[in-house]
């Protein structure tokens, strides 16, 4: 029954591998394959692969529960939650907050005590809410420059000047 497994396995662990890599490795620059036009950093690019890892993972361990005759359905429930937890992690460093929602709260309505999983619930709240506040502060910083361009003399003019320029 562990052969049969063995593959889920594997890319879970590697899946979590490329996780902690995009985490420690240090290296500046992008980097690109042939015929790719976007070249993206290191760490994208682990986290991009620990996404389709896992995602392949939870396909696979679907297929055997459905094409198994006697699937382990709790071990294969188990992996699907992992790599779950996993995609979240690489998502969170994406920047990909819901997808990251998604597959944290699908985890927390198979498992509700799932330790990793409402960790990560709450960290992307957490996550959610600090941007929230950063995109406050930009807004009202946006409409002071705004309000003292369009009050002052010499914003005046410079509205003016714009408008002269736009009307030839």
């Amino acid at each position: 029954k562990d052969e049969a497994y063995l593959q889920p396995r594997c890319l879970l662990n590697l899946s979590r591998c490329l996780v902690k890599l995009a985490e420690i490795d240090s290296t500046s620059g992008n980097v690109g394959c042939a015929g790719q036009r976007k070249r993206a950093t290191r760490q994208e690019k682990y986290r991009s692969s620990a996404v389709l890892g896992c995602s392949i993972t939870i396909t696979l361990c679907e297929h055997l529960k459905e094409s198994t005759a006697s699937p382990d359905v709790a071990l294969l429930d188990s992996l699907i939650g992992k790599a779950r937890v996993i995609r979240s992690r690489a998502f969170i460093g994406r920047n990909m907050l819901k997808n990251a929602m998604v597959d944290a709260k699908k985890v927390t309505t198979q498992d509700p005590d799932d330790k990793d999983a409402l960790k990560l619930v709450s960290e992307i709240k957490a996550i959610e809410a600090r941007s929230k506040l950063l995109d406050k502060k930009i807004s009202r910083e946006v409409c002071r420059w705004v309000k003292k361009a369009t009050t002052t003399s010499e914003g005046a003019a410079a509205i003016e000047r714009m408008d002269e320029e736009s009307s030839i």
